[in-house]
């Protein structure tokens, strides 16, 4: 009777263990075809990406010397792919959409704003959004750093005179 409970105990180890490989594996992968994607949006602009951040299903990237910032997001049928030019940017800010459920606030959805020089009009990638997925998972402070980050290139942007190069 030890012997087998044990060995039920065993197997059942195993499938667990089993489907945790499988899902580190799945999750290598998605990351490693949203930095693919991102790559691939940067050598359409002869850009490089510097640095980059996953979410879920989305990656950010940017190209400091450049001035680019680079967005796609796997949709399950494609993806959405987004270059924002920095140099045509006059701000970047963090909007939050919160809706009332009951008494209770939640995030709706979390999205860069990119307010452009030219016009009034203004670029939005989105970060968060409750239709995809249920509760935020670090995508504010995320939101924040990186609006954080791209202010401070565009003040470098306008104190210092931009050039693009060609790579």
């Amino acid at each position: 009777m030890d012997l087998q409970t044990t060995i039920v105990g065993l197997l059942v180890a195993a499938l667990c263990i089993y489907v945790f490989v499988l899902l580190n594996k799945s999750r290598k992968n998605k990351e490693k075809i949203l930095i693919n994607q991102l790559q691939m949006l940067a050598s359409e602009q002869n850009a490089l990406i510097e640095d980059h951040e996953l979410g879920l299903n989305f990656g950010l990237g940017i190209d400091e010397v450049n001035r680019y910032i680079f967005y796609t997001k796997d949709n399950k049928i494609g993806f959405t792919n987004k270059t924002i030019d920095l140099m045509n940017v006059r701000k970047c800010e963090v909007a939050t959409v919160k809706k009332r459920v009951g008494k209770e606030d939640y995030i709706d959805r979390i999205s860069l704003v990119f307010y452009l020089i030219s016009s009034n009009k203004e670029e939005q990638i989105i970060i968060f959004d409750s239709d995809a997925t249920a509760l935020p998972n670090g995508e504010p402070l995320m939101a924040k750093k990186w609006a954080d980050r791209i202010n401070e290139l565009l003040k470098d942007v306008k104190s210092n005179a931009a050039f693009r190069v060609a790579v």
